[in-house]
């Protein structure tokens, strides 16, 4: 009885130890770009479990419009999509199922229409492409052995922002993909071309702009009708996204289900707002607002401002900086691009040098803008004190 005891007490030793580490329920909130934002201003919401640390997404993932209606659902594994993923619109209709495999399709990809009807249906294995049904045209006969001339419409793809829809053209041979395809715009101008041969992709090349741009890898536009679905495959599977323009993206808002993960993920966000971009020589934890900013804005009614305006600034530069000893050998001069975010309370986050020259002087401009919070005047969009992302220059002329 008492070595019973003794394993249940290990075991509930263990499970409180490593409670933090394993698989985690939580939301996610994302805007209208499915970008992470906080629960205060959201578009979609998504319901989850993450691999806690290292927030990758595992089993079933639901996204939810703000109104509550399912628009995605699907399986993740390790981070990618593994499995069927099914993609509705805001009134619930079924608009296209696609299943992956590591992240890419593989499989059955079938786009529906109101009736959910299918428009395309289509085998993807790899590169491998075999049509079996297309709209207007019905289903592809695959052991005629015939090859036929294929044409139909598709939404526009990503990297073209000038005309609405598309039109994809090509052969088929038993339902299978050979020879050159175009996927041209308005005025038939041709935006891709693609070769294959029986089904497998061989080469592609990008017409728009000064100069052709070969690519590898299949174009899935082709086979998209919905822009909810086209927006969704652009969006990355991971949670950390490791965006450099962004902590906020590196370290998003996860409101995770578990109290104590929360609670972690929390601090684990303070900790990494208070470090700048390069090591600094001193503690920057007085300066960090520790203020959730939420939504972060570039544009407001009132931006941030410094006490004097821009002559306070330069005063304030020119009490404060340290012309670094390397710079002054090497000769090194020009201007730091420093970007940061303005809490509410004034004080600062997310500092990092957008575009320095070297020599000390991208750490000196960083630990300017550290030792300015708490000075700033936040910045206000319709009278309210919004966090407020900034781009400050520092200019380094040494004078003997």
């Amino acid at each position: 009885m008492a070595r019973h005891k003794l394993i249940l007490l290990v075991t509930i030793l263990l499970g409180y130890c490593f409670r933090s580490e394993g698989q985690e329920s939580a939301t996610i909130y994302y805007d209208k770009s499915w970008k992470v934002v906080s629960e205060d201003s959201f578009t979609y919401y998504r319901k989850a479990s993450l691999n806690y640390p290292e927030l990758t997404l595992e089993g079933v993932v639901k996204d939810y419009h703000s109104n509550g209606k399912l628009v995605m659902v699907g399986n993740y594994k390790d981070g990618k999509k593994h499995g069927k993923f099914d993609f509705f619109n805001l009134e619930g209709t079924l608009l296209a199922s696609i299943e992956f495999r590591n992240d890419q399709p593989d499989g059955l990809w079938n786009s529906f229409d109101s009736k959910r009807n299918i428009l395309l249906s289509a085998r993807i294995e790899e590169d491998r492409i075999q049509l079996l049904k297309l709209p207007k045209i019905g289903n592809i006969g695959l052991d005629d052995g015939k090859t036929r001339m294929i044409e139909y419409d598709v939404k526009t793809p990503e990297f073209i922002y000038r005309t609405r829809d598309a039109k994809v053209y090509g052969k088929l041979k038993g339902g299978l993909m050979v020879g050159k395809w175009k996927y041209t715009g308005k005025f038939g101008i041709t935006l891709f071309s693609e070769k294959f041969k029986d089904g497998k992709f061989e080469s592609g090349t990008i017409h728009v702009g000064p100069s052709k741009k070969a690519y590898e890898g299949v174009r899935l536009d082709k086979f998209i009708y919905h822009d909810e679905v086209l927006l969704k495959l652009k969006n990355t599977s991971r949670i950390r996204s490791g965006d450099k323009d962004s902590d906020l993206l590196s370290f998003p808002i996860i409101y995770f289900d578990n109290p104590e993960v929360a609670s972690d993920w929390k601090k684990q966000r303070v900790e990494r707002l208070r470090q700048p971009l390069h090591s600094l020589q001193f503690d920057t934890t007085s300066f960090v607002s520790t203020v959730d900013c939420g939504p972060v804005y570039t544009i407001v009614d009132t931006p941030p401002t410094f006490p004097g305006g821009m002559q306070g600034f330069y005063s304030f530069l020119g009490q404060n900086l340290k012309y670094p000893r390397q710079a002054q050998r090497m000769g090194v001069e020009g201007r730091v691009f420093v970007k940061f975010i303005v809490h509410p309370d004034g004080k600062v986050s997310n500092v990092e040098v957008a575009k320095g020259i070297g020599a000390g002087c991208d750490e000196e401009a960083a630990r300017l803008i550290w030792q300015s919070s708490g000075k700033w005047i936040p910045g206000s969009q319709n009278g309210q004190k919004k966090c407020v992302a900034l781009i400050q220059n520092i200019l380094f002329k040494y004078s003997n």
